[in-house]
């Protein structure tokens, strides 16, 4: 999968949709193993099965990385849309509820009320608890402006 195989089993589990297919694409196959096993040793990834399947999954320790690293990207995009009049953020539906509460913490501790109309928009198209959480943040910032 990580070098973007066209087996298969990887189209039977969808797994060509994942972010990660084919990211090792341009690396020869014992260049990915290496840097599998150095991730699995280090402790960032595990490896589980699905019946016969083996699945490279996060660790606890690598998926608290990564759920950083996508917290700072969506933080990007949020940034990225901050000046549109109709910002459209219900891709933010699809992100694992832990990413976008980290994200929703960063826009906390900038505490920027330019944010303010990005997050009504963006609890017009999100989940009950989400929109819970985008009040709190409104909240927050209306009562710590920056002065």
């Amino acid at each position: 999968m990580l070098k973007g195989s066209n087996h298969a089993s990887i189209r039977k589990h969808n797994l060509n949709t994942s972010p990660s297919y084919g990211a090792f694409s341009s690396l020869a196959m014992d260049q990915v193993r290496h840097r599998v096993d150095w991730c699995i040793v280090h402790g960032y990834l595990d490896i589980i099965y699905e019946g016969r399947l083996p699945v490279i999954v996060f660790s606890r320790k690598g998926w608290e990385m990564e759920k950083q690293t996508l917290a700072a990207e969506f933080l990007k995009l949020c940034e990225s849309k901050i000046h549109e009049d109709s910002p459209d953020l219900a891709c933010m539906r699809e992100v694992n509820r832990k990413v976008v509460y980290e994200v929703l913490e960063a826009i906390r501790l900038i505490n920027d009320p330019k944010y303010i109309p990005l997050l009504e928009a963006w609890a017009l198209t999100d989940y009950k608890k989400v929109r819970k959480e985008i009040a709190q943040v409104i909240r927050f910032i209306m009562e710590h402006q920056k002065t």
